[in-house]
């Protein structure tokens, strides 16, 4: 069998391999019930746990005003997740519970006012999300299945902007609802998905305690993702894990709550975001992997009176994640 992506392109072996690897007899039956498999999922009466810790070590986006320097931020982020998942009664059909914490801290340079420097914090719990996903294919003797995966995450807290003098929190201020689609190509030494995400973010606000005025509602956007993900299995407890997210060009508007209000269109371009992950099994229901990944893009925004202002946007992120099945 052809093994696909350029990753095993490179793989040539001379002399019977002295790792261990799936058994050619008992992989078929085995993919989605290993937790080192992108194709995995609890089944029935099945308990998945999954926390992780991901830290955003510098984010920094410099903005520009017509030709003129405006801001550069530079964030930190420290986010705590845990998502839980239960396999019901009917094999394949599963629900899913995300809650995350997060603490951020902004620190802006002005150049407009010769580098004058402000900080900004909020904290907090974010809106937890909701999921039901189901295995509609499932051909593990040809290696290929497929998941649906409806993703629900209602807005129940306000989202405060933080300003210099009071710490804001990190709820979103809207909901949002999203549908994925997920193939799966799986084989003794490399699983191969393939997904695309459609996610509507609802129309919401959010609240300036200090500036009345600064408050904002904004409008409702539809998103699309698509990402390949390959994974190598080096041993059967051992993987290393490239993908590429693909998001397409999406923009909203939003409005202040001035005396007069202003509407601000934000324009977001096409962007691909790499990512890399190293994992290991510590026993059978017990993995751990590392995540790094990267983002570099331009947004505009664009106000009803020019000029418009230009943000460059540099982020890496590092994630720990463990894993457990009861």
């Amino acid at each position: 069998m052809k093994l696909p992506f350029i990753l095993l392109a490179t793989l040539t072996i001379t002399q019977p391999l002295s790792i261990s690897v799936y058994a050619a007899e008992n992989f078929a039956d085995s993919p989605s019930q290993d937790l080192t498999r992108l194709n995995f999922y609890p089944h029935p009466g099945r308990l998945s746990l999954a926390p992780d810790v991901q830290y955003v070590p510098i984010d920094t986006s410099n903005s520009t005003t017509g030709t003129n320097p405006g801001n550069t931020t530079a964030t930190q982020l420290t986010q705590f997740d845990l998502n839980v998942a239960y396999g019901l009664p009917l094999d394949g059909l599963r629900f899913g519970i995300a809650e995350t914490w997060e603490t951020h801290r902004w620190t802006d340079t002005t150049h407009a006012t010769t580098g004058a420097i402000s900080q900004t914090d909020s904290s907090g719990l974010s809106d937890p999300t909701f999921q039901l996903q189901y295995r509609f294919i499932n051909a593990p003797a040809m290696g290929f299945s497929g998941d649906v995966n409806l993703i629900v995450s209602p807005s129940w807290t306000t989202h405060t902007v933080a300003v210099t003098t009071q710490e804001g929190n990190d709820g979103r201020g809207f909901g949002t609802t999203s549908l994925t689609g997920a193939l799966y190509w799986i084989f003794p030494m490399n699983d191969v998905e393939l997904n695309a995400t459609l996610t509507r973010d609802f129309s919401g606000n959010g609240v300036n305690p200090v500036t009345p005025d600064s408050s904002y509602d904004r409008d409702s956007v539809l998103l699309l993702t698509m990402t390949a993900y390959d994974r190598f299995h080096l041993t059967q407890d051992f993987y290393l894990q490239g993908s590429l997210a693909f998001d397409l060009p999406y923009s909203y508007n939003q409005t202040n709550q001035a005396v007069t209000p202003v509407t601000t269109s934000f324009q977001y371009p096409f962007h691909i975001n790499p990512s890399a992950v190293l994992g290991y099994r510590i026993c059978e229901n017990f993995v751990m992997d590392f995540t790094y990944g990267y983002q570099n893009y331009t947004t505009t925004s664009v106000p009803a009176t020019p000029p418009n202002t230009t943000t460059l946007t540099k982020e890496s992120t590092l994630t720990l994640r463990a894993r457990f099945e009861i």
